[in-house]
């Protein structure tokens, strides 16, 4: 190889005779194929024998010499680039590409369709070749430029699907154009529905080359690819394959089979964003593959498997210096002289500000202009008329649909408005055949101009609005790039020029002019690094991670330990890791009582293909530790490096790398999943569905209270069912034990979203948390798990979910009960409330930013969160077609979807793209979808943020069915009941049957009954002895403190005031009697009841006063018996039991008050007003009165626990 760089003489840069000559020589754009030297002699052997079938044709020696760009025939970059395909291609044959993409980088406009076509038509080494592109109008373009439009125009050739013909005329160029649009004949089959059987036919006859043109859509088609697994994904499948593949010959497969056999996948990408389902397709080909693009950026080498062993780069100023292309130059609009119009809209302000600026644009000249939304395109195709006197071509998707047709045309004359209606257009093909179309000079578009149009007369741009991608921008300055005639002096560069409208969503809010200028000269930046620094710049992007592991020490102290470098080691095994306890919980579709080692392999495998939608890499799956595979059997293990860029820097980069692992284990019928930057699969997907409710409530079991090892509810967060304006929403609780308090008044219609405490767990106890809307637990621990020991846990976790013998906390019984999901039609929704905090807390403050989210606009959008009713969405003839509802200025649709499989599953989905418009700054179309968002919806495609389906994945919603006896609630539907364990306020005690009086001063006829027909008489008799010792637990808590003293006189707090030191307690004691035998439970009397004892929270509650000793606390207590004979008067010291004196009783009660650490309890002492036995009954029967009665006490229960303290009733049984 070197004799036959000697013989080279210099002048012949076009000189590709030899891979190291191509390789040794950067004029021309530089070529890096970088493989082991011994297989450079068998790549020379095939490259060579490959190149010497080229050389009888007449455009390809046109640059042997050396020529730049010579008239007719190949220009250098190409020739260079089409031997660089041929170079790979070999390395390919021998075994040595290791299955890696190759990279084509040319700046828009510098001829990859040459390229393209000449790999595609005259390769000796390319006889099938499939060529992809993003988008539909692009396969057209495609097809025709293959077969006369770019053979005719730039050499005088055609090729006519069996050979290429040079120097013919331009009749017979003509002819075969002509052939081709009328589907005579077909040099290149589009991979559509009407050509299968005809691709197939062509091979079957032996058709010696084959030229397939499709879209990454259309591939999916026909391969029947599911899409991939990633949570972004979510109620997305395989597109529907057309009905022609099935009849086929040898059906779908024998398509199939076709296309894996092809020579050459070449990739058409321009500046898309590549999608990750593209290289899904491609990798599923298994075939040599060339990408194409102006702007390669990372996701090109992680989803097509570019290494940057194989690239081909021609740089800008190259193209620019050797005049393949224009310069660029960004300048603001020429100085305008005038005033502009009164109280301007902004477009007629943009085109007063362009007018200069047009004025000075040559005759033969055009300018496109962009816009982000079709209402600003049609204004100012309106304000153009009316101020510039030009009419302007306006391209989008709805351009011609229903009165989009004359939008923005009111005012003008019935001649204009007919003139600019002409010329809307929805296809960029119709515009550029329209004779009217032909002469206008100023081009209006959304973004179908980004691609499609080739007119060099296109010197300038404009924008009205910025783009959302540097890539945008640089394809859309590509349109005026290209440069035919080098004599032209007036198209030597094309100029690009913003408004001075600002952006707000960006750093600095710069204006659309100064964002122009920063990111061209980024991209110049970019191109000039690429070219200085070729074996860097397209190797670090790959080879970063490698560097940082060849970098990094070997052995570092860290942590009070030796480390050793765990990246430098390429396969550790699990024993290297540690875990945190914590994981989410699934069952499968179905309920299987165990699931299968197949299953594991496959949600492995799911993972690591949604991980690289994510900023993953290097990502791997974990072996077991030799001879341990046994023990490991139920784990799959697979770690992964993420990047990020540091949001701390607003235009500059540093890479930032985070090592991550995600692990999936089975244990009974449960699948646990941990992945420690998040999940990234679609869950629904892959059948993995939330066990039934009642199995995770099993996690914090119900036990005894004085049990050695009792669950003990610390926190509980709990999302409110109540769709109206005042209800809540949700609500977090803690204390020290919640099942010993009242958590709301509204419990019984609310639904617990995530439980915290302490629960039992492996002969001990657990700190414990709870998600019952993620179906996830986490017990804390300081210490990380060994992954043998996480597995041990998640068996423990699953087998006390499966353990039937276990009931859930008693606790959980307050809430609203899950019920199934009602069928279909009952399913329907009634109404709706969105619940948009959730969403806004999880993603306005971190995320809003990289999604491009508009926070403000996103806030906004909580004032319409109340409910709102759904009506049935009608087409033109009544048909009912849908359901829908107005969100604030939105409507939205909404469906219900009804699984019937085990157990049943019931979801809601709701649509509403202007809503997604109103926060990240997209347009909606006007009637039907979003231009250049084709290739957004098309399969496969990770979608661009959107609130609308974080809605739906989070079903951050609450929906009352049609059936109307439940609600929706954070994916499962809850009937709202009242549960008994309201009724534990009451105590109904034996004692309170024979009592008559509060104290006596009524109704007490005998002295010597006082003790057991008065309140107080209980109280004094139970504890000087009098009485026997109470069997009750009021009782028994009374006789058991240590200091009790009567406060009753026409000023008292209380009756009796009780401290027991040992419980840590402190009892404010009410009475209240009637003579009633037989009460009920009426909402009046309990009422009056609670009203006196909400008075003591002044003294009880968290935020309770002091309490003086009052003046009477001096003197004993006496009460006249003012029914009983003789009227006797009963007299008791105010000290019952405590301290020797009245002072000590009281610093000693006032002490206690002040404690935070004592409990604090009123207690009503009550007969005749209440029963235990009626409430029992009115909670059963529940008529309007025991209603009111119910909901009155669990009001006076919620208000004395909000303030910390247990109210009791005592009452008759």
């Amino acid at each position: 190889m070197g004799d036959k760089s000697k013989k080279s003489p210099a002048p012949s840069q076009g000189d590709v005779s030899s891979v190291a000559f191509l390789r040794s020589t950067d004029v021309g754009g530089t070529v890096s194929v970088e493989v082991d030297q011994s297989a450079l002699p068998n790549i020379e052997t095939l490259y060579s024998r490959w190149m010497s079938g080229l050389d009888a044709l007449e455009f390809w020696r046109a640059a042997a010499s050396g020529t730049y760009r010579p008239v007719k025939g190949l220009w250098l970059p190409q020739r260079r680039a089409v031997a660089f395909a041929h170079a790979y291609l070999a390395a390919w044959d021998i075994g040595v590409a290791d299955g890696q993409a190759a990279l084509v980088k040319m700046p828009t406009g510098t001829g990859k369709s040459a390229v393209i076509a000449t790999l595609a038509c005259v390769s000796p080494r390319v006889k099938k070749v499939l060529i992809l592109t993003p988008r539909e109008g692009l396969v057209s373009q495609m097809r025709f430029d293959l077969s006369f439009r770019f053979w005719g125009k730039a050499f005088g050739a055609v090729y006519d699907g069996d050979r290429l013909r040079e120097d013919v005329d331009q009749v017979e160029i003509e002819r075969i154009e002509k052939a081709v649009t009328s589907g005579r004949i077909a040099p290149a089959r589009t991979l559509e529905a009407a050509q299968y059987a005809k691709i197939v036919d062509d091979a079957d006859a032996g058709k010696d080359r084959q030229i397939l043109v499709g879209t990454f859509n259309a591939l999916h088609r026909v391969l029947g690819l599911e899409p991939p697994p990633h949570r972004d994904f979510q109620g997305r499948n395989a597109p529907e394959p057309a009905a022609s593949l099935s009849s086929l010959p040898g059906g779908a497969e024998r398509l199939r089979t076709l296309l894996r056999d092809v020579d050459l996948v070449l990739v058409d990408e321009g500046h898309y964003e590549p999608a990750y389902a593209w290289s899904q397709a491609v990798r599923a080909l298994g075939r040599p593959t060339i990408i194409f693009s102006a702007t390669p950026y990372r996701n090109d080498y992680k989803y097509f498997k570019i290494d940057g062993s194989f690239v081909f780069n021609l740089p800008w100023d190259e193209a620019v210096g050797q005049r393949l292309i224009r310069d660029v130059r960004v300048e603001p609009p020429l100085a305008v002289t005038g005033a502009p119009p009164t109280n301007p809209t902004r477009e007629e302000l943009f085109v007063h500000q362009f007018r200069t600026t047009f004025a000075a644009l040559p005759a033969d000249k055009k300018v496109i202009v962009h816009a982000a939304t079709f209402r600003s395109l049609a204004a100012l195709q309106a304000a153009i008329h009316d101020m510039l006197k030009q009419p302007a071509v306006l391209i989008h998707d709805v351009a011609t649909k229903g009165g989009n047709a004359k939008l923005g045309l009111d005012g003008l004359s019935e001649t204009s408005i007919e003139q600019l209606k002409s010329l809307r257009f929805e296809k960029v093909r119709a515009a550029v055949k329209d004779d009217q179309a032909k002469v206008a000079r100023i081009w209006l578009h959304q973004y179908k101009l980004l691609e499609g149009i080739d007119d060099p007369s296109v010197v300038e741009i404009w924008l009205l609005d910025s783009f959302g991608s540097a890539r945008q921008l640089v394809q859309q300055i590509g349109r005026a790039t290209r440069l035919p005639d080098l004599h032209d002096a007036a198209g030597q560069q094309a100029t690009v020029r913003g408004s001075s409208g600002r952006i707000d969503r960006y750093v600095g809010a710069p204006t659309v002019h100064e964002q122009i200028d920063e990111r061209w000269q980024n991209y110049l930046a970019y191109e000039r690094y690429a070219a200085s620094e070729v074996e860097m710049a397209f190797r670090a992007e790959t080879q970063l991670l490698a560097s940082v592991k060849r970098a990094a020490p070997a052995v570092q102290y860290i942590a009070r330990e030796f480390r050793g470098g765990h990246l430098l080691d390429e396969t550790p095994t699990m024993a290297a890791f540690i875990l945190p306890r914590r994981a989410s919980v699934h069952v499968l579709e179905g309920s299987p009582k165990s699931v299968k080692t197949e299953t594991l392999d496959e949600l492995a495998r799911a993972f690591c293909e949604a991980m690289l939608l994510e900023e993953r890499f290097d990502i791997s799956e974990v072996s077991p530790p030799a001879g341990l595979e046994g023990d490991y059997a139920d784990v799959r293990m697979i770690r992964y490096l993420l990047w990020s860029n540091s949001r701390y820097l607003a235009h500059h980069h540093i890479p930032e790398w985070r090592l991550g692992v995600a692990v999936i284990a089975r244990a009974g019928p449960h699948i646990f999943l941990l992945d420690t930057e998040g999940v990234p699969i679609d869950r629904s997907r892959l059948k993995l569905l939330a066990p039934p409710t009642e199995d995770l409530r099993r996690l914090f079991p119900d036990t005894k209270s004085d049990a050695a090892l009792r669950t003990r509810i610390v926190e509980t967060a709990a999302a409110g069912l109540d769709l109206g304006e005042r209800g809540l929403r949700s609500l977090r609780v803690r204390r020290h034990a919640m099942e010993t308090g009242y958590f709301d008044l509204a419990e019984a219609s609310q639904v617990p979203t995530s439980i915290s405490g302490i629960a039992p767990h492996d002969g001990g106890t657990a700190r414990r948390r709870l998600s019952l809307g993620t179906s996830s637990v986490a017990d804390s621990s300081y210490a990380f798990l060994a992954v043998d020991k996480w597995l041990a846990w998640v068996r423990l976790i699953s087998a006390a979910m499966t353990a039937d013998a276990t009931r859930p906390h008693q606790y959980f019984s307050r809430f609203a009960r899950e019920v199934p999901p009602p069928a279909s039609g009952n399913g329907k929704a009634k109404s709706i409330l969105l619940d948009l905090w959730g969403v806004v807390d999880e993603v306005a403050s971190e995320e809003a930013d990289a999604k491009g989210w508009d926070e403000s606009k996103l806030k906004a959008l909580l004032d319409y969160d109340t409910c709102c009713e759904i009506k049935d969405a009608v087409d033109d003839d009544g048909k009912v077609i849908g359901q829908a509802f107005e969100f604030g200025p939105y409507q939205l649709s909404i469906e219900y979807i009804y699984r019937g499989t085990t157990p049943p599953r019931g979801r809601y989905k709701i649509e509403g793209e202007k809503l997604d418009q109103a926060v990240t700054g997209v347009e909606a179309a006007e009637n039907a979808g979003v231009e250049l968002h084709e290739y957004n919806r098309e399969f496969g495609r990770k979608l661009p943020s959107s609130l609308i389906r974080i809605i739906n994945q989070q079903q951050s919603f609450r929906v009352i069915p049609a059936s109307g006896d439940c609600v929706y609630s954070t994916g499962h539907f809850y009937k709202p009941e009242l549960n008994p364990s309201m009724l534990e306020i009451l105590e109904g005690s034996a004692h309170t049957k024979a009592v008559l009086s509060e104290k006596g001063d009524t109704r007490v006829k005998d002295a010597a009954k006082w003790n057991t027909q008065t309140l107080f008489g209980l109280v004094f008799g139970w504890l000087d002895g009098s009485l026997p010792k109470p069997n009750e637990q009021f009782g028994i808590d009374l006789i058991a403190s240590q200091v009790i003293i009567c406060d009753d006189s026409t000023v008292e707090t209380a009756d009796f005031y009780a401290v027991d030191p040992v419980a840590r307690r402190v009892m404010l004691i009410h009475a209240k009697a009637s003579e009633t035998r037989n009460p009920e439970a009426a909402a009046g009397k309990l009422q009056d009841v609670t009203r006196q004892a909400q008075a003591s929270l002044a003294f009880a509650g968290s935020a309770g006063v002091g309490l003086a000793k009052p003046p009477g606390w001096d003197n004993d207590w006496s009460v006249k018996l003012k029914d009983a004979a003789g009227k006797p008067v009963v007299k008791q010291s105010r000290l019952l039991i405590g301290p020797p004196t009245i002072d000590e009783a009281h610093q000693a009660l006032a002490a206690a008050l002040a404690d935070p650490s004592y409990r604090k309890e009123v207690v009503m002492m009550t007969s005749g007003l209440l029963s235990s036995a009626a409430a029992k009954k009115a909670f059963t029967r529940r008529n309007t009165q025991d209603l009111q009665f119910l909901y009155f006490l669990a009001s006076a229960r919620t208000a004395f626990d909000r303030a910390g303290v247990r109210y009791r009733i005592i009452c008759n049984p």
